[in-house]
């Protein structure tokens, strides 16, 4: 059985291809309560919480049991809940997380990321429309992309730098063009390397992904990002 949350304001500041879903069920046939984000959903337990454009990040997530008691000789439930799960669980843009809580407050988290494949064993239709095609994508707008850049020259060390990028990158599509400016940005070649990798996944017209070679110095790094891209084919 499925219970779909309201969507709470705060989780979907995203644009809708950009969001997320994350999903919460217990084995339990007891009742219980989840918070995520401090957002209530109700579970009659053995159903499944489903919560869909969920903005990608970090999401506190908290799952109460109610209590079982013994009396005459019998099990009797207490309406008192018990905290079974709490922890900080990572949503990836366009990805299903789902969180499943064993008899013993166990957490088992998985994810899948919501492609075509995902659409068809899930018998969905794809949001919007969508197809395999990159170009249902938007990259990041041109005033939007001036201030990215601009954070990450206020930073000094790459390392740094590819912790700030990496956050918003996950969050947001991109030009090719775009990541060849964002990698030029970078000091050290194998930072350069690091983030034009990372942002393949990104990229809505990855056709174009060859001008990165102008980005790089070494002929190395432009041979390890093309047996990168052909692994990731």
């Amino acid at each position: 059985m499925l219970s779909v949350g309201a969507q709470p304001s705060e989780m979907t500041r995203k644009p809708y291809y950009a969001q997320g879903k994350l999903s919460v069920s217990s084995i339990a046939n007891e009742p219980v309560k989840i918070l995520i984000d401090g957002n209530n959903y109700n579970n009659k337990g053995n159903d499944v919480t489903m919560v869909n454009d969920v903005r990608p990040g970090y999401h506190a997530v908290k799952v109460y049991q109610q209590k079982k008691y013994s009396k005459n000789g019998g099990i009797r439930s207490n309406k008192n809940m018990q905290l079974i799960y709490e922890g900080n669980v990572y949503v990836k843009s366009q990805y299903h997380v789902d969180i499943v809580i064993n008899r013993f407050g166990k957490a088992f988290i998985d994810e899948k990321q919501m492609n075509a494949a995902y659409y068809d064993d899930n018998g969905e239709d794809m949001p919007g429309g969508w197809g395999n095609n990159d170009n249902n994508f938007q990259p990041m707008n041109g005033r939007s992309f001036e201030q990215f850049k601009q954070v990450i020259r206020n930073e000094n060390f790459d390392n740094t730098k590819l912790t700030i990028a990496k956050q918003t990158i996950v969050a947001n599509y991109f030009s090719a063009a775009q990541v060849k400016e964002i990698v030029q940005l970078f000091s050290f070649e194998n930072s350069k390397l690091d983030i034009a990798e990372f942002s393949y996944k990104y990229t809505i017209d990855k056709n174009n992904y060859f001008i990165m070679n102008d980005a790089f110095s070494y002929s190395g790094s432009k041979e390890e990002l093309a047996r990168f891209i052909k692994a990731y084919r």
